[in-house]
């Protein structure tokens, strides 16, 4: 199962021999040639050898040098996903099962180890509950 769900087209540069091979690969492979500057990406053969291409937008997010395995990241693509913004963490209150699992731990852990085992917390969580 893939791990990612991000849309991209990879293209080999080394298999680009000129301007009219270069539009004769993208549009065999779907691409709009009208939308995707294919004089660029023939340009680009200069100084890389892989090109990886955002599917909606054509714009090109990531590279590899001539002659190198390492992939880089477009700097303003690299500056998208630095101000992405996090995930949200909420905090929620605890269902009545998961009280009552954590509940039925803690007296277990007792009755194996007796009360001196508590972690401070376990013995705080059982201190509330026992007031309710």
């Amino acid at each position: 199962m893939e791990k990612y769900s991000f849309d991209f087209i990879k293209i080999d540069l080394r298999l680009i021999n000129n301007l009219s091979n270069a539009k004769r690969i993208l549009e065999d492979n779907g691409i709009d040639t009208v939308r995707i500057d294919v004089k660029l990406v023939y340009e680009l053969k200069l100084s890389c050898d892989i090109i990886f291409l955002d599917v909606n937008t054509y714009n090109v997010f990531a590279y590899c040098y001539k002659k190198s395995s390492k992939i880089e990241l477009a700097e303003d693509f690299e500056s998208v996903l630095k101000k992405a913004e996090p995930i949200k963490y909420f905090k929620r209150e605890k269902t009545s099962d998961e009280l009552e699992l954590k509940l039925d731990y803690i007296l277990e852990k007792i009755s194996l180890k007796g009360i001196k085992s508590l972690s401070p917390k376990e013995k705080e969580f059982l201190d509330s509950q026992s007031q309710k």
